[in-house]
């Protein structure tokens, strides 16, 4: 058997309030109210930070929004992303192509 060593970085994981209620809400729709605080409850304990929706960042978001073309509840991720050149955006969404120059994009396939 063959010996893997393992380097663990610190790493924290962020999600804006709006894509947080697009969780709860699609997890409410496809399998029902009472599954959402199960499964919020579930991805907190992996550690993610959920960071307020600010009148500042809606400001810096909208602006994101009109100079890429892009929804606005994208422009919330992206505009968490542009907080510091070492925050990578991780998305399946191909909407979000037009800002891949603003911020680090890793897309992920969908299927």
């Amino acid at each position: 058997m063959r010996n893997y060593t393992v380097t663990y970085y610190p790493v924290s994981t962020g999600i804006c309030a709006i894509h947080w209620g697009e969780v709860a809400g699609i997890t409410a729709k496809a399998h029902g109210e009472r599954t959402v605080e199960l499964v919020l409850g579930r991805l907190l304990s992996f550690g993610i930070q959920v960071v307020a929706a600010t009148g500042e960042r809606a400001v810096r978001a909208a602006l994101i929004k009109v100079k890429h073309k892009v929804p606005y509840p994208d422009a919330f991720g992206v505009e968490l992303a542009s907080e510091s050149p070492a925050h990578v955006l991780v998305t399946a969404d191909f909407d979000l192509k037009p800002t891949a120059r603003a911020v680090k994009i890793e897309f992920v396939p969908t299927k």
